[in-house]
């Protein structure tokens, strides 16, 4: 399919799909327009909002699914689905007409993690070392009705750990994700939750390419911004009990942007007091590996490049290199917001991380104790 080429007859579907076993059915045709944003920084991925007008209103137990669909010059359709939503209302007015009663108002989108994040566990909830932490968390997905998609992993918990009472699947899912190296749980286009270890582009070859050439599809103006005036080029540690006082501090003594030379010797600190420690190997040598361990966390850049363009399907985490000009960015897909209404702009922000190689130098003193 041609997504570069002159698009015909534009339009934006609106199909219900049951909430009980995802089949998807008829198509909602008075809901008029609306918008959708992802972002992968947001705790539920996906929002949406949407106007309807007509004698009927949507149906708020199931879920509405967003197709994009157009015909190409060659007459080829395409239709890509961008988004699977609960749907609220958030206002509704009625009309009585000669054809009955007439309504219109709008219709809040939530996220399928919306369920995730309202059911919350009503006691302590362990999860036993050796416990494979991506299956585990799928469990969770499953066990309330929803889709879900994963990478297998290796990775099992190395010992116990228990959720207080009151946590939401969401947060105990999540935290399984990131403890395996994975992203947060987000839904795809078609509300199939996904758990993947896609945190960082290098993982994934399949780039999306946008050019600003004589066929492209990008708006004029792009923007550039990054975190360099916030990143610590220090991290001091404190370890502060009844029993000990230790503090480490690890300083990055290279030359990359994150150093002290990229803003002239000063220092931007970065200071944590730490309430657990292990014993083993020392708590000293543990409290400076971990300074270590923070200022290479802390030290990456992070650089966003947002721009405009005409849709293409593109979703949150999604690699994606812009070439504009002489220049050239490849992040992932971090914010996309989407006006559903034809030949209008969509707007994306990629985010790529730049981890410098860094030389770390380490010190630390026993205060009091140990």
């Amino acid at each position: 399919m041609d997504w570069f080429g002159n698009r015909l007859r534009e339009q934006y579907i609106y199909k219900r799909v049951s909430w009980s076993d995802w089949t998807e059915h008829e198509a909602y045709g008075y809901i008029t327009s609306g918008s959708v944003e992802l972002s992968a920084d947001s705790n539920l991925k996906v929002t949406g909002s949407f106007a309807f007008e007509g004698y009927e209103i949507p149906d708020t137990n199931d879920l509405v699914r967003v197709y994009y669909t157009f015909l190409d010059s060659k007459g080829e359709r395409a239709m890509e689905p961008i988004a699977t939503f609960f749907v609220s209302y958030a206002n509704v007015s009625h009309t009585d007409t000669r054809a009955g009663i007439k309504s219109k108002g709008t219709l809040n989108g939530e996220s399928v993690l919306s369920v995730l994040e309202d059911t919350k566990y009503g006691q302590p909830y362990t999860v036993l070392r050796n416990t494979n932490m991506i299956y585990k968390a799928q469990e969770l997905v499953r066990e309330l009705g929803l889709p879900v998609n994963f990478t297998p992993s290796t990775r099992a918990m190395t010992a116990d750990h228990t959720f207080a009472a009151g946590a939401t699947y969401l947060e105990m899912v999540n935290w399984l994700c990131e403890t395996a190296g994975y992203t947060d749980a987000y839904p795809d286009p078609y509300g199939t939750v996904q758990l993947q270890p896609y945190r960082d582009t290098e993982l994934r070859s399949d780039s999306i390419i946008f050019r600003n050439d004589d066929r492209s599809i990008m708006y004029p103006e792009i923007e550039e911004t990054n975190n360099i005036a916030n990143i610590p080029n220090v991290v001091r540690l404190l370890y502060n009990t009844d029993i000990a006082c230790i503090r480490a501090e690890a300083r990055n003594v290279t030359g990359s942007r994150a150093s002290l030379d990229a803003r002239g010797g000063r220092e931007k600190t970065y200071f944590e007091e730490i309430g657990e420690l292990s014993a083993e190997g020392g708590r000293l040598a543990s409290l400076m590996d971990l300074s270590e361990q923070k200022l290479r966390e802390e030290s990456c850049d992070v650089e966003y490049v947002t721009f405009s363009h005409a849709y293409v399907p593109v979703y949150i985490y999604d690699p994606v290199t812009v070439y504009y000009s002489d220049r050239e960015w490849t992040g992932n897909a971090d914010n996309i917001s989407i006006n559903l209404a034809p030949a209008t702009k969509t707007q994306m922000k990629i985010k790529r991380v730049l981890y410098d190689e860094i030389v770390v130098e380490k010190s630390g003193a026993v205060i009091r104790g140990e």
